[in-house]
């Protein structure tokens, strides 16, 4: 039988902006009642509440809370119950990192790593016990939906702390769906490139670079990306999955320290080098690929594919350099070549 989104009472964190806006948007559409949930800026969530007031006709409910203290995560799900009269559905959008050189294993202190786990695995843990019980109580049961990462899947990342606790929730998230039972859906969204105002700050070099190693040779669109979560919450037949929106690209690991971030952020790309960075990638490193080759390699591509050239020999992982870029030219069909 369809499960159809009209009446229902959604609550999203980090729902404010980027990505988490466009899913209150979409769930809104659907006459769903949304709680917006923001963790430092107030404005945004306001404007937003507004503005599905008035063009969805919805109700909504602005809440500030940390999603790495479970307290404040179980008390925006009774919030939302208590404003709604009841809740079918949690989008965990909510997250954390810090950029940092992956390989430097003392890049993030214990505080960082510790901060890292409570919002990306133990606010979600906090957020799906909350709800379960009136879940299973609503007669069609609800749902949970989480923002995960390509970088929970891959050996990469922002930080290694945001790439092991991304892979530790999605694993959260197979048990919970697994123990949950017949009234409740949870499952995972791993959102690629995203071009929010977080995600423009990468600059042109390296979101062509990003899109060149795609697949599709483009950034994931965020109305798609926001689709994927309708899709699950309407989908009753589908729980413990994850669910990849990123035209097939797989972030690299980050070897720059300059650059740091303590916002939550939501989806997890490496951003354009420092000066240092582009200097080194963009120098004779190794005659493994060049610009003649046929077909030709576009500068984008020859970028990302120096990067990580640059980093492995940095490193001194001379065997899994090779063996890196041959994945890589086999699963892009690139050329190689032995002049620069």
């Amino acid at each position: 039988m369809p499960y159809s989104l009209k009446g229902r009472n959604v609550l999203v964190t980090g729902g404010s902006r980027g990505l988490g806006a466009e899913i209150c948007r979409k769930f809104a559409a659907e006459g769903c009642n949304i709680a917006i949930n923001y963790a430092n800026s107030e404005g945004p969530a306001q404007e937003l509440a507004k503005e599905l007031q008035q063009k969805y006709n919805v109700k909504t409910l602005v809440l500030k809370a940390d999603g790495g203290v479970l307290s404040e995560c179980v008390n925006c799900v009774q919030e939302t119950i208590k404003a709604f009269g009841g809740i079918d559905g949690v989008i965990g959008n909510a997250g954390w990192t810090r950029f940092t050189d992956f390989a430097d294993l003392d890049a993030m202190s214990e505080a960082e790593w510790d901060k890292c786990y409570a919002v990306n695995v133990k606010g979600q843990h906090a957020l799906i016990k909350e709800a379960l019980p009136t879940f299973k109580k609503n007669a069609e049961g609800g749902f949970f939906i989480i923002t995960s990462s390509i970088a929970g899947k891959s050996l990469g990342g922002s930080s290694m702390a945001y790439s092991v606790t991304k892979a530790a929730q999605l694993h959260l998230m197979k048990c919970v769906a697994k123990v949950a039972g017949e009234k409740a859906r949870i499952n995972a969204v791993l959102p690629g490139l995203l071009l929010t105002d977080w995600g423009n700050e990468y600059g042109p070099e390296r979101i062509n670079a990003l899109k060149e190693a795609a697949v599709l040779k483009k950034e994931t669109e965020l109305g798609d990306c926001a689709d994927a979560y309708i899709m699950l919450a309407k989908n009753t037949s589908i729980t413990g999955q994850n669910i990849h929106v990123d035209t097939n690209t797989t972030p690299p690991a980050r070897n720059n320290l300059n650059e740091k971030s303590n916002t939550p952020r939501n989806t997890q790309i490496m951003p354009s080098p420092n000066k240092s960075t582009q200097a080194a990638s963009t120098g004779d490193l190794s005659p493994t690929y060049s610009i003649n080759s046929t077909p030709p390699l576009s500068p984008p591509t020859l970028q990302a594919l120096r990067f990580y050239d640059d980093l492995e020999r940095k490193n001194g992982r001379a065997e899994r350099r090779e063996a890196g870029l041959n994945h890589i030219f086999m699963k892009h069909r690139l050329p190689r070549c032995n002049t620069m």
